[in-house]
């Protein structure tokens, strides 16, 4: 049921048909002093074709670095919880998308070593998933698009992208001298941070690079009343960032491009919002039951090379290295301190063309990934020891072709295209010094993708997309054995899951481009998904293990719009609506038939009014919503709630130096609500909140 509070705001995020996120167009003044609204084409990167916005279905959002860099949006993952069918809360789970639960289950990220079904890229490169939500906390700095891609993504981002995905790209080196600082400071027992950016062109426009360093300190907004004496203070977070970028464009070769980035992440801190007092209480008594202090290092380097070979061809190369140490100090489950250490390798090469005769544009590439992840604990002394090996291959490419050359209407276009996609993998898994599981998993799958899409006009667009997404299969195992005086830890096999998807849509500008509208329905079958308690194997004391559920299926529609109504004023809003029920729970949880799938809330949805005035002010109101959900099957459940933010900023002028300041209230109401719930009840029972009214100030410098 909803609240007094949530329902007028959900009847207004209904009735204006809201939307989202994209961020308030540009606009320019006329001679007459009319308003003349400014679109430039918006390229969709993650896709790598080549397409805009305007060119491929709505279900897929860009953040521009407007958007993003608002002094509220301090994070990734809060920055897209203004998105219809999208669950994104900090804290332990990645973002859900249309009921896929993007993060697979947390604990199996160290036994089964799984991958992420909505994983998130930065400048194309998918960064592991480890069991840490403090990376979650990676901030929005000097961040240039978000794009927020639902639904499979197999033939552009590849392995695992089963559910969709977030991908983010950062801003690249510019032939120019920049510069900007930032200092911040938010409530919430008084959190620190700073920022800072440098750009260098160091020969014209041939050499330039771009530093960027960021860190924040600060404590949890969970009170830690446990009286252990911890070597570490569990609420304590902190955070820091190192990217540093090169720019290459050799005169010699004018068509030659080549960027070299190198990241450096360190995030410390427990798991965010877990308490085990009420909400309003929000303390933890006893830190070592309920959470787990994480020291994350990721340290990355990456490659790009675009050469234009022609008008019609371009050929990119890209390589990267990721090298992840997560350390969890102290953790619920009773397993003791562990150490994952992950690393991958990935190389990619693809042609992009485009003016092909028939042929619009297109792709075709080929994408390697090979990655060893070990894990083990240390109290008592190396009780297990996970190791996993993995080498991902795809060939992939897709094309557009404009029927108006076979003398059908103009406006007509037939996507074709997919991916082949090869994965082998190894888990190995030892407890007590005994091999419990020693397996290799071999999967090969074509993941097919047509669509149909019809440019009526200029301002009205209609589509048709089938796509398929796949994760592969392996092995759980059962870690807390040791800990219950038990020799032998159970273990089951899972197998691969794959998701057919089916999606209709319609984009429309009309008057005048002052009103933006994008409409999305789409239906999916998910078969053999892979669910902690879904084997016939138990675990000791309980403990669920991995297996399939054999058939569930969604359907749902999202409306995302802004409309321009007055002067500087802009609505905004999401409008989300998912219906998921599992067909086919197969014999193990025959009690969920017909139940709907973890983190799939009926109604989401968000509405915004924005206010933009020449002389630099601005300021904005934003209400999300979110509707019940459970965080994992036969799960407690998370009520709906509401969540009520406000922002605003000045940007003033010098000659040398533009100063913008920021502020917000997040969560103006105060509204203690969950984000995760899990074995309520149990011995090992986590329960997690959103953060409670927050103020927030920033000073930036630009220069």
């Amino acid at each position: 049921m909803f609240t007094a509070l949530e329902r007028p705001v959900l009847l207004a995020t209904v009735s204006a048909l809201a939307l989202m996120h994209s961020t308030v167009p540009a606009q320019s003044q006329t001679a007459g002093g009319d308003d003349v609204l400014v679109l430039d084409a918006v390229i969709v990167q993650g896709d790598k074709v080549g397409r805009t916005q305007d060119e491929v279905a709505p279900s897929i959002l860009i953040l521009d670095e407007a958007e993003i860099d608002r002094a509220i949006n301090d994070t990734v993952i809060s920055t897209i919880n203004r998105t219809g069918n999208v669950v994104s809360e900090e804290g332990v789970q990645l973002p859900a998308i249309r009921g896929i639960d993007g993060s697979g289950g947390q604990q199996q990220s160290i036994s089964a070593g799984t991958q992420p079904r909505v994983p998130i890229l930065v400048d194309d490169v998918a960064r592991p998933l480890t069991n840490s939500g403090t990376i979650s906390l990676s901030s929005t700095w000097d961040l240039g698009s978000i794009e927020i891609a639902r639904g499979p993504q197999s033939s552009s981002t590849g392995r695992n992208a089963l559910g969709g995905a977030i991908r983010v790209y950062t801003n690249d080196p510019v032939f120019a001298f920049e510069g900007a600082l930032r200092g911040e400071a938010f409530t919430e027992d008084g959190t620190l941070s700073g920022a800072s950016m440098i750009n260098i062109p160091l020969l014209e426009d041939q050499l330039a690079v771009r530093f960027t360093a960021e860190a924040s300190r600060g404590e949890s907004f969970v009170d830690v009343i446990d009286p252990t004496d911890f070597a570490f203070d569990p609420e304590r977070e902190e955070f820091e960032r190192y990217r540093g970028k090169l720019l290459i464009q050799p005169e010699a070769i004018p068509d030659l491009s080549v960027l070299l980035t190198a990241d450096f992440i360190r995030s410390e801190g427990a798991l965010r919002g877990f308490i085990d007092s009420s909400p309003d209480e929000a303390t933890v008594s006893s830190f070592t039951n309920t959470n787990a202090f994480q020291v994350n290092d990721q340290l990355s380097y990456s490659g790009r090379l675009n050469y234009q070979i022609s008008d019609q061809f371009e050929l990119v190369l890209r390589g990267a290295r990721i090298d992840n140490d997560f350390l969890a100090e102290d953790v619920f489950s009773g397993i003791g301190a562990f150490n994952t250490l992950q690393e991958e390798t990935e190389f990619e090469s693809y042609i992009r063309f485009s003016d092909l005769g028939i042929i619009d544009s297109g792709v075709f590439g080929y994408i390697r990934n090979v990655a060893d992840e070990d894990a083990s604990n240390d109290e008592p002394a190396a009780s297990f020891i996970t190791d996993g090996e993995i080498t991902n291959s795809g060939v992939y490419g897709e094309v557009e072709l404009d029927l108006s050359r076979l003398y059908l209407p103009d406006g007509l276009h037939l996507i074709a295209g997919g991916r082949f996609e090869m994965d082998d993998r190894t888990r190995s898994v030892e407890v007590l010094g005994s091999v419990v599981s020693d397996r290799s998993f071999n999967e090969e799958r074509f993941l097919p993708k047509v669509g149909i899409r019809y440019d009526y006009s200029e301002q009205l667009t209609f589509g048709y997309t089938y796509s398929e997404g796949f994760r592969p299969g392996g092995v759980d195992v059962d870690l807390n054995a040791p800990f219950l005086g038990i020799p032998e830890a159970s273990f089951s096999e899972f197998e691969p899951e794959t998701i057919e998807q089916h999606e209709v849509y319609v984009r429309a500008n009309v008057f005048d481009d002052r009103l933006r509208l994008g409409a999305t329905a789409f239906y999916y079958e998910y078969t053999d998904a892979q669910v902690p308690g879904a084997s016939p194997v138990m675990g000791v004391g309980g403990t669920l293990l991995t297996g399939n559920l054999p058939e569930a299926v969604g359907r749902g529609f999202e409306v995302d719009a802004s409309l321009d109504f007055a002067d500087g004023f802009t609505a905004i809003g999401a409008l989300g609506f998912l219906d998921t029920e599992i067909t086919d729970p197969g014999p193990v949880l025959m009690r969920f038939d017909g139940a709907d799938l973890p983190r799939a809330p009926t109604l989401t949805g968000a509405l915004g009014l924005a206010y933009v005035h020449d002389a630099g002010f601005q300021a904005r109101a934003d209400a999300r919503f979110v509707g019940e959900q459970v965080s994992e099957l036969g799960g407690a459940e998370i009520g709906s709630y509401t969540v009520l933010d406000l922002s605003g900023g000045y940007v003033f002028e010098t000659e040398r130096i533009d100063f913008e300041l920021g502020a917000y209230i997040a969560n103006v109401t105060d509204n203690r609500y969950f984000t995760f719930r899990s074995n309520v009840g149990s011995p090992f029972s986590q329960e997690a909140i959103g953060r409670p009214r927050t103020f927030g100030i920033s000073l930036t410098a630009r220069f």
